[in-house]
């Protein structure tokens, strides 16, 4: 039968024989709990049902006298078993029943006779089931009994819940997965170890990437507590994976930013002094905000094992603090922090993408970051969409974390292990200097070309005609400095564009270029200027004064030379040699 349709069995006392009769009008049992499409084995659910006799049942009982219940459950019979009747035995795996209850019907307005019972249902295996809910009862004299009962069709009935959250077979997979990615990580750390003093590894600034090392290896190692959330996982996974995970990527970021900042300064030439304190500083700064922002999590909406349960009688355990409002706000300021160093990190990759050299890592880092924003983000709007699945959210964060950390060493590292296995020598300071100024030498003289063409130039320019006013005489003396200042200018470029193909060019060398501007204003002025380059720190010396040693940052700004004496020695004009000079 089902809710609509109970089936009645009338039985004659003594005899004992039943049989299966149409209900009489207004004899039924009905459900008052809705049907569930789903139960969950091992589960407990209240489920109450309701009994209803006819008016005049219990006659010639007065009235007001209710109708005794003497028997009131549930049985359920797996769907192998047929027909589900109250008369199948008990039969452990195959039909049970609940515990027998016992009431009365009390009578209603219209006569009839109605009660309530409510019994709890728990069933043990994870198959398709019927219920019934059940009632006996006898007529007043006892002649004859009365079995009522209406089912539930095709209930379906799920495994019990893993109180870790995830079965055996998605935790081996999360396990699985972190043990490689701690693997790779202590590999690449006892690598690092192992050519600590190489000079490779030394120009790479080796301490940063073993800390890196290091975080992906307790990144890699807390994976588990992602899978099987408990209390005391739930308050320790932001420290041992999200900011290791983090930092590791602001170091690398750092470095990047280090390239840019070498780069840029090089255009310009300019010194830029940049040390291990210049990873270290922004690396501890970003840490400690995290940390604050961890730390205050824990302290107002400390984070716990939570059970939730969902409509399709499926449960979720997870780490959630008691303040959903806070949770949130605290778990918006981690995704911020997390975007603005990959955003950052791919904004300053993008500048150094075009770098190449055969020690400069930049593009391996950009390619590393560029990785984890695509992979990362990727993995973060599937888990938002599968969050009510356990399994699908571990296998995918546990995944996504092993595949960036992994991709992100191996990228970075492995370059820097297959240029030690070619057998790579790096050159002395002394020897760098010493190929540098056999190619400056090189290059001096095709300047030397160019600035003989540039005063060439300079000498054909048509010359101010002399006039007896001041004022055009100044005139004309000032466009003259103009032009041969402009030429030495144009002279100097082509040497610098050529020399400005290399990156890095040490402190001590940037008095080679000197050397080169110096002779191509000389060749141009025929010996009768004197330059002094701008010094930032303003000191000046004598253009003439090639061999003395020069700091890095005094030939920074070689294009904005000031003319010590603009004019030909044989004009003596103070106050046009003074125009002269401010024009320059």
């Amino acid at each position: 039968g089902d809710e609509d349709k109970p089936l009645c069995w009338s039985t004659s006392l003594p005899s004992g024989s039943n049989t299966l009769v149409d209900c009489p009008a207004g004899m039924s049992v009905v459900f008052v709990t809705s049907k569930p499409s789903k139960l969950r084995v091992g589960k407990h659910r209240d489920v109450s049902y309701q009994v209803t006799l006819p008016a005049g049942f219990y006659a010639p009982a007065p009235a007001e006298e209710p109708v005794p219940i003497a028997h009131a459950n549930l049985h359920s019979c797996v769907d192998t078993v047929g027909f589900c009747s109250p008369y199948v035995a008990d039969t452990p795996e195959l039909a049970t029943h609940t515990e027998e209850l016992q009431g009365e019907a009390l009578p209603t307005g219209d006569g009839a006779y109605v009660a309530e019972f409510t019994s709890d249902l728990s069933l043990s295996t994870a198959q398709g089931y019927t219920v019934i809910a059940h009632a006996r009862f006898s007529n007043r004299n006892g002649t004859v009994q009365w079995d009522v009962a209406a089912g539930w069709l095709g209930v379906e009935v799920l495994p019990a819940v893993d109180e870790r959250g995830v079965g055996n077979t998605v935790l081996a997979a999360v396990l699985v997965m972190s043990s490689l990615g701690a693997a790779l990580a202590l590999s690449a750390l006892a690598g690092l170890v192992y050519y600590f003093r190489h000079p490779v590894m030394k120009v790479s600034q080796v301490e940063f990437l073993c800390a890196m090392c290091v975080l992906a290896v307790v990144a890699e190692m807390s994976l588990a507590l992602l899978a099987v959330p408990t209390d005391l996982g739930c308050k320790l996974r932001p420290f041992l994976w999200l900011v290791p995970i983090t930092l590791l990527y602001t170091i690398l970021v750092a470095k990047n930013v280090r390239v840019w900042l070498v780069t840029a300064s090089a255009k310009r030439l300019q010194r830029v002094t940049y040390t291990r304190r210049s990873v270290l500083v922004p690396s501890a700064g970003l840490l400690g905000v995290q940390l604050l922002i961890e730390l205050l999590s824990l302290a107002l909406n400390p984070s716990a094992r939570t059970r939730r349960d969902l409509d399709n009688e499926e449960v979720v355990y997870e780490c959630r603090g008691e303040d959903d409002t806070l949770g949130a706000v605290f778990l918006g300021l981690e995704v911020t922090l997390c975007v603005a160093v990959l955003a950052a990190g791919c904004v300053v990759s993008a500048l150094t993408w075009d770098v190449v050299a055969r020690l400069n890592e930049s593009r391996y880092i950009a390619m590393a970051v560029y990785v984890t924003a695509a992979v990362g983000g990727l993995a973060f709007l599937t888990v938002a969409a599968v969050r009510d699945t356990p399994s699908a959210t571990a296998l995918v964060s546990t995944g996504a974390s092993v595949v960036v950390v992994s991709f992100t060493l191996a990228v970075v590292l492995w370059p820097k292990y297959a240029l030690i296995q070619s057998g790579v020598k790096l050159a002395s300071a002394e020897e760098v200097s010493r190929r540098r100024w056999a190619a400056i030498e090189r290059s001096h003289a095709r300047t030397a070309s160019d600035a003989s063409t540039a005063a060439a130039a300079a000498a054909a320019m048509p010359r101010p005609q002399s006039n007896t006013s001041a004022t055009s005489e100044c005139q004309g003396q000032e466009r003259e400095a103009l032009e041969q200042l402009a030429a030495v200018r144009n002279a100097v470029q082509p040497f610098l564009d050529r020399y400005m193909q290399g990156l890095y060019m040490p402190p001590s060398e940037w008095v080679d270029v000197q050397r080169v501007v110096v002779a191509a204003a000389r060749s141009l002025t025929g010996g009768e200027w004197g330059l002094t380059p701008k010094s930032p720190t303003g000191r000046e010396r004598s253009g003439g004064d090639a061999d003395g040693a020069m700091r890095a940052a005094d030939m920074a700004s070689f294009l904005e030379m000031e003319v010590d004496s603009p004019l030909p020695r044989s004009t003596g004009d103070a106050a046009c040699a003074g125009r002269a000079v401010e024009v320059a």
